[in-house]
């Protein structure tokens, strides 16, 4: 697993990747592998990752297609699926 981080208006965030897939998005700088790859950069999707979000809280993006592939009971799958459907700028 790699990690990035990105500061925000909510304040430091850490993007996790496993496997080609975006697996968790944590509050704080907890980034253990900065380097991502292991190449002396971060991976392709990490990058991306950390990019989307930086686009989101301009104000010059309203969705994210990034792979994801969270892990969670049979209830979480289904409440982050109904998330994902609220229309950007509405609350549910």
């Amino acid at each position: 697993m790699s990690s990035i981080s990105l500061d925000s208006p909510l304040g430091k965030l850490t993007v996790e990747e496993r496997d080609g897939a975006i697996v968790a998005l944590h509050w704080g700088d907890r980034a253990a592998l900065d380097a991502g790859d292991g190449k002396g950069g971060p991976s392709p999707l990490l990058v991306e990752a950390r990019r989307q979000p930086e686009e989101y809280f301009a104000g010059r993006r309203k969705d994210f297609d990034l792979p994801l592939a969270a892990s969670g009971s049979d209830f979480e799958q289904r409440v982050w699926q109904r998330m994902c459907a609220i229309p950007y700028g509405q609350t549910l």
